[in-house]
């Protein structure tokens, strides 16, 4: 299941890529404390979820960020006075 949503999980425009391993992350746990929920209802006799096999904390780290440069920023700001109504914002 999880090289599956890696190589095509979006349903987007950018349908060609996967999704990544922190939301594949997220959605693993999102959808372990549902089933636990089951459980605990008596729903379920056991979570499928906890034989499952998400990806490292390490492997879900954040992508680094880029902060844009002053030149780059200047750029932006003389475009965006012309082109945009909220400029003053």
């Amino acid at each position: 299941m999880r090289v599956g949503l890696e190589r095509s999980g979006r349903k987007d425009h950018r349908a060609v890529e996967g999704l990544s391993a922190r939301t594949i992350r997220y959605l693993h746990f999102i959808i372990r404390r549902v089933l636990g929920q089951a459980v605990t209802a008596g729903l379920l006799w056991r979570n499928p979820a906890d034989a499952a096999t998400p990806p490292t904390a390490k492997e879900a780290k954040p992508p680094e960020m880029h902060p844009r440069d002053v030149g780059q920023l200047a750029a932006f700001l003389a475009w965006a006075e012309d082109a945009s109504q909220n400029f003053a914002l």
